[in-house]
């Protein structure tokens, strides 16, 4: 019994240096909850701040507007964007500070995604769109890349936030960011897309991030969409000898509802490649077989040949050696009536001459109102296909998810 009440002392202090172990151990813990909670929220305002300017973007693009109508627009929600950032600049500050005490190479990260945001979007556009309408197309899909990327990384940097908050912060923020998707009427059917296409731009960073780490792109446009977009390719006209013979030479007309801007497309290839396309670097596909929705008719394709341009400029070039390739297509779908003959006569005839020439065509209500033969471009290659042929990573692969038009 004495030496028990002379070890009282003794565990008295160690019972006192556990209770504040343990109460230190509890406030730290319950402080680096709060300051996870209080970082989550800087970020969640951040992200529905973003998400409407991206809302906006998908929304208006999808209407295909004039690049001067929608550049002063996009301007203009950009800038509220920027607004609503810089109101909260101390808040986001403080939100990185907090998460740097907490997770330095997360804070890292988030600290330079919102800044690159910031400077993406205080970029002046509107001076591209006349000067370098190509290099316009190229930064604003760099740019509308970003904001996903941005999106991304800040809905799954609250998630991991939320995620060492506990269970029950983990619920509200999941719940909170299904709720913040699914959005009103008017947006549902973007919130879909951006969710695909950000799975997709993923999905071919990781694969390419495999392959090499050289920031060097072939960026290949035949199909402007702009041009394409205003001049409406409405219809795909062939033209052969109805009677099989060799006397006439096979064609392949781009039907446009706006002729002129038709023409300067044609144009545009002949300054590019000439009369005669050398090295094939425009590619025509006809993909035949049902697709999606569509199970008759066929589509005709009009894309690039990248690894053709990466061979003539080696020619003057041999340490040209992209890493990196973006490639933008346009597709017609034909819905000729059964027994319809102009295919399999345009192949005949393509097999009889080796070539064919491509020109555009004036097309207004199904009825072709004039040709330019003139603005021709000659080709010996072409890609017949069946949608069965087709396998994921072909080029033609984006027949059956890409909305054609329809002739």
């Amino acid at each position: 019994m004495v030496s028990l009440q002379s070890l009282l002392p003794l565990i008295g202090v160690v019972v006192g240096w556990m209770l504040k172990s343990s109460t230190d151990f509890l406030t730290a813990s319950h402080r680096e909850r709060a300051t996870r909670r209080k970082c989550t929220f800087y970020l969640l305002r951040a992200w529905k701040a973003l998400l409407d300017y991206e809302r906006f973007v998908s929304l208006v693009t999808s209407r295909r507007p004039d690049v001067e109508e929608y550049e002063p627009q996009r301007q203009i929600f950009a800038a509220r964007f920027l607004s609503r950032i810089a109101e909260d600049k101390d808040s986001l500050a403080t939100g990185v500070d907090m998460l740097a005490s907490i997770d330095p190479t997360a804070a890292v990260q988030l600290d330079n995604t919102i800044k690159n945001i910031r400077l993406a979007l205080r970029f002046d556009f509107a001076g591209l769109t006349k000067s370098d309408p190509h290099a316009y197309l190229e930064t604003m899909r760099n740019h509308n890349e970003l904001i996903d990327w941005t999106l991304s990384d800040f809905q799954d940097m609250a998630k991991k936030l939320a995620m060492r908050s506990g269970f029950f912060q983990k619920r509200k923020v999941s719940s909170w960011f299904k709720d913040r998707l699914t959005g009103s009427e008017e947006f549902k059917e973007g919130i879909a897309e951006f969710e695909q296409r950000l799975h997709e731009r993923k999905a071919k960073e990781l694969e390419t991030s495999r392959v090499s780490s050289s920031p060097e792109a072939l960026l290949q446009i035949f199909t402007d969409p702009i041009q394409w977009d205003k001049a409406k390719w409405s219809a795909t006209v062939f033209i052969y000898d109805p009677q099989g013979r060799r006397n006439q030479s096979p064609g392949l007309g781009i039907g446009f509802t706006d002729f002129e801007v038709g023409k300067s497309i044609f144009k545009g290839w002949i300054e590019r490649v000439g009369h005669v396309d050398k090295f094939e670097e425009i590619r025509v596909s006809i993909i035949e077989g049902p697709i999606p929705d569509k199970p008759d008719g066929y589509t005709v394709m009009i894309s690039s040949n990248p690894d053709n341009t990466i061979r003539r400029k080696q020619q003057t070039d041999p340490n040209f050696k992209p890493t990196k390739i973006v490639l933008i297509s346009r597709m017609n779908r034909m819905n000729p009536s059964p027994g319809s003959p102009n295919l399999e006569m345009f192949k005949k005839a393509f097999r009889d001459f080796g070539y064919y020439r491509l020109f555009p065509v004036h097309v207004t209500n199904n009825e072709i109102k004039e040709m330019d033969v003139s603005l021709y471009v000659e080709k010996r290659d072409i890609h017949f296909v069946h949608t069965s042929e087709i396998k994921p990573g072909d080029s033609q692969y984006a027949v059956f998810a890409k909305p054609t038009n329809e002739t």
